[in-house]
């Protein structure tokens, strides 16, 4: 159960594939921010959810899955995983839509008291955090691999308070020991997005 205060009060559910975007859309829910789509790719259709309005300012990699579902992406070649292979939110799209966001990534190399310190401090300022990790690791399901984005809400002692987006089930919160949590991050080399106010 969260005794702890939920800092989202809007969540959303993610359309198939679209992980980050669903919780950069919760991110901005919570801030606020009524984001304008400036020079949206003309493909991607004007009256599109706000998921794939986001998507379209992403590398998208070469699913088939995901090529079917969004034929107007423009797609990433020679990227044999699906959903999206973001390498900076600042130059891909803070800046491009003039949100005064920044976006500072942490790997998980350092030892786990360091990483628990440097998630306190974030929630402290109050800032955001997208976490990459493997899903089939945080539920414990052997010998595959399921690469995932979701929100880190809160702290608590060993427990880790997440709101996992999720295209069948639904938007979820849930509460994990945070070691399990890291070890999920380690798995596929996932780190910490720090989304900050600039």
């Amino acid at each position: 159960m969260y005794k702890l205060k939920e800092r989202y009060n809007d969540l959303v559910d993610q359309l198939p594939d679209l992980c980050v975007p669903a919780c950069l859309e919760m991110i901005f829910k919570r801030r606020n921010m009524d984001i304008s789509f400036e020079n949206l790719d003309p493909k991607v259709p004007v009256t599109a959810n706000n998921q794939i309005k986001l998507a379209s300012y992403l590398n998208f990699s070469t699913s088939q899955r995901t090529k079917n579902l969004y034929p107007y992406f423009n797609y990433e070649s020679n990227h044999n995983k699906q959903g999206c292979k973001v390498t900076s939110l600042n130059s891909q799209l803070f800046r491009p839509l003039s949100i005064s966001l920044l976006e500072l990534y942490f790997t998980v190399d350092y030892p786990l008291k360091s990483n628990i310190k440097l998630i306190q401090r974030i929630i402290d300022e109050d800032d955001d955090m997208i976490i990459s990790y493997d899903d089939a690791v945080l539920r414990n399901v052997p010998n595959k691999t399921y690469r995932h984005t979701c929100i880190l809400e809160n702290i608590e002692g060993d427990d880790v308070h997440l709101i996992i987006p999720s295209e069948s089930k639904g938007t979820i919160r849930v509460v994990k020991d945070v070691r399990l949590l890291f070890q999920s991050m380690q798995k596929i080399k996932g780190g910490i997005w720090n989304i900050i106010s600039i």
